[in-house]
C-alpha cells in the first residue's frame, strides 16, 4: 500500500507551487497548476493506493488545474474517479462546463481534457480506478455523470458515498481478501447504476462520443498526408486518452487504425482525380498520401474503390 500526505502550508511560499505540482503529478498524471493572481496557494492531499483503487482526500485554494491534451497523451493509464466534494466548484471538462455540487457524487473521467475554474477553496473525497475495470462491467462508460442528477436524492446515492468511506477506512486494515471482495463490490454498485442511466442520460453519452469520433475524422482528413500519423497522436490532438477513443470507434464499428487508412486513401482517390495533380506520378501521391509501399498501396485502394489508382485516373482526367 503506497500512501501520499502532503500540507504545502508548512512549506515556504516560493516551494508552494512546485511541490503542488510535483504531488499532483505523482498522484494523478501529468496537469498544470495554475496560481490565481492574488492568492496564497494552499492545499493538502492524502492519498493512499491498494490494489487497483486509490483513495484520495484534497483541498486546496489560490489554484487551478488543468489537463490539457499533452497531458493525457502521457497518461499511463485512463482513470475514472467517483468524486464526492465537500464543497462546490466549477469545472470545464471535455469543452462544457459543470458544477460538482457539495453532497453529491460524480463519475469523472480523468484521461480526458479539463480544467478548473475555483472560487474559493475546493474540498473533495474520490475513488480512483481504471476506467477498464468499469467497462468490463457495464459495457460502456460516459465520460461524466452525475449520479444525483440521474436518480435524484436517492439512498442509492447515499449508498455509494458510504460505502466509499467505508472502503477507504478499511482499505488500511483489512486482509488481501476481504479487502479484494470490498473492491469489488463497489465496482458492481457503480455498475448497476450505469445499466440504470435513464435514456437522456445515455443520449447525453452517445452524443458526447459521436462528438469525438467526428472531430477525430476531422484531424485524420486534415493530416492523413503526414506519415507519422498515429492513433496517439489522434487522440492527443482531440484531448482524449487513446483507450478512450479507441473505444469510440470500436462502438461505430470502425478501428481508429482503420479510419487512418481510410482517410490516407481518400487523400489519395481526391488527388488522383485533381486535374491540377494529373502531372505527378502515381508512386509520388501515394507517398505524399502517406503510403510507404505503392505496390501495397494500390492493392489496398483498389479493394476500396474497385480500380486500380491508374484506372482512376484515366478514366477521371484521361491522364
Amino acid at each position: 500500500m503506497n500512501t501520499i500526505d502532503l500540507d504545502i502550508s508548512t512549506l515556504p511560499a516560493s516551494e508552494r507551487l512546485e511541490r503542488w505540482q510535483q504531488v499532483l503529478h505523482d498522484t494523478f498524471g501529468p496537469i498544470e497548476v495554475q496560481p490565481m493572481a492574488g492568492r496564497m496557494p494552499v492545499g493538502n492531499i492524502r492519498s493512499t493506493r491498494r490494489g487497483p483503487l486509490a483513495f484520495h482526500a484534497m483541498r486546496y485554494r489560490g489554484m487551478n488545474l488543468s489537463r490539457q491534451p499533452v497531458h493525457v497523451a502521457h497518461l499511463n493509464e485512463e482513470f475514472v474517479t467517483l468524486t464526492l466534494p465537500q464543497a462546490t466548484m466549477q469545472v470545464v471538462h471535455l469543452g462544457q462546463e459543470r458544477q460538482l455540487e457539495a453532497g453529491k457524487a460524480y463519475l469523472f473521467n480523468h484521461a480526458v481534457a479539463y480544467r478548473t475554474q475555483l472560487g474559493h477553496e475546493y474540498r473533495t473525497e474520490s475513488v480512483a480506478f481504471p476506467a477498464t475495470l468499469l467497462r468490463e462491467r457495464a459495457g460502456s462508460l460516459p465520460p461524466f455523470l452525475d449520479l444525483n442528477a440521474c436518480f435524484g436524492a436517492s439512498a442509492s446515492v447515499d449508498m455509494v458515498r458510504s460505502f466509499a468511506a467505508h472502503l477507504a477506512v478499511g482499505a488500511a486494515s483489512w486482509g488481501d481478501h476481504e479487502y479484494h471482495r470490498w473492491t469489488q463490490q463497489l465496482l458492481d454498485m457503480l455498475a448497476l447504476f450505469l445499466a440504470r442511466v435513464p435514456n437522456d442520460a445515455a443520449e447525453m453519452q452517445s452524443h458526447a462520443r459521436t462528438h469525438h469520433r467526428e472531430r477525430a475524422l476531422r484531424h485524420i482528413r486534415a493530416h492523413a498526408r503526414d506519415p507519422d500519423l498515429s492513433p496517439q497522436g489522434v487522440a492527443r490532438a482531440c484531448g482524449v486518452s487513446l483507450s478512450y477513443l479507441h473505444a469510440v470507434f470500436r462502438d461505430s464499428g470502425m478501428t481508429l487504425e482503420g479510419a487512418i487508412f481510410e482517410g490516407r486513401l481518400d487523400l489519395a482517390r481526391r488527388w488522383l482525380i485533381d486535374p491540377r495533380r494529373a502531372a505527378l506520378p502515381i508512386r509520388t501521391l501515394c507517398y505524399e498520401a502517406g503510403f510507404s509501399d505503392p505496390a501495397h498501396f494500390s492493392r489496398k485502394f483498389k479493394g476500396r474503390f474497385g480500380v486500380t489508382p491508374g484506372e482512376l485516373r484515366r478514366s477521371a482526367i484521361g491522364a
